[in-house]
């Protein structure tokens, strides 16, 4: 009963002009738009959908910059093994809040803190970078992938495939490092029965590139109701 009243305010302040009138619009907030009762979903409700995606590299650089130079200016964070660009570069996926908490995780981060030299400097490490992406990734989405952990040999760790190590350092490694991210290939479809290192392939590329790697659950993406694969 108190669902269906809270649905009622909400469909008949949708509808209500003098709402409008008083300029006093109606926010609702929700993390999936499915979440939402459908008859809120419809045209004629009132609302007006506006999906906001996650930040893309320029706004999380933006953010990155604003946040060293302005936000904590009288309380610095250093950035030690890595640069303003590469950290926006390495957060992709992640909200604002997540790239603050790992910004707060590097000046705060009792005994897991990073030192330059000795010094006593606190601050954000790839590695640190890594791990809290890992464990983000992990608690959200943890009923649809598994996280692969990096092969820490690399390359060097995998027997043969030098075909393949070679593509991957020209086509995809290279470009990323000199920034023509528009000549790595959109996608790289691996073939063959099980056991013949596809999988390896992918901890050893993770490793190379330090980026995060990830299997998907397929048993439980895929369902047999329309709709369900898709959400």
């Amino acid at each position: 009963d108190d669902q269906l009243s809270i649905l009622a305010t909400l469909q008949y302040w949708g509808l209500d002009s003098s709402l409008g009138k008083q300029d006093n619009p109606v926010f609702l907030l929700t993390p999936r738009l499915s979440d939402l009762h459908p008859d809120l979903r419809m045209s004629g409700s009132g609302y007006k959908v506006i999906e906001e995606s996650l930040p893309d590299e320029q706004t999380r650089l933006s953010y990155i910059r604003w946040y060293l130079e302005d936000h904590r200016r009288e309380d610095p964070i250093a950035l030690i093994d890595l640069t303003r660009e590469d950290l926006a570069r390495n957060t992709a996926g992640l909200e604002l809040r997540q790239v603050e908490d790992i910004l707060l995780l590097g000046a705060n981060n009792g005994n897991e803190r990073e030192t330059t030299g000795g010094t006593g400097v606190t601050g954000v490490t790839r590695l640190l970078v890594k791990t809290r992406k890992d464990a983000i990734i992990r608690q959200q989405y943890s009923e649809a992938i598994v996280m692969l952990d990096p092969l820490p040999e690399g390359f060097a760790g995998l027997g043969g495939m030098e075909q393949l190590i070679d593509f991957t350092r020209e086509e995809v490694i290279a470009p990323l490092r000199e920034g023509w991210r528009r000549d790595v290939p959109k996608g790289i479809l691996l073939v063959g029965p099980p056991g013949n290192g596809k999988t390896r392939y992918v901890e050893a590329a993770a490793k190379e590139l330090g980026y995060n790697a990830l299997s998907l659950r397929m048993a439980t993406i895929l369902g047999g109701v329309v709709g369900t694969s898709e959400r």
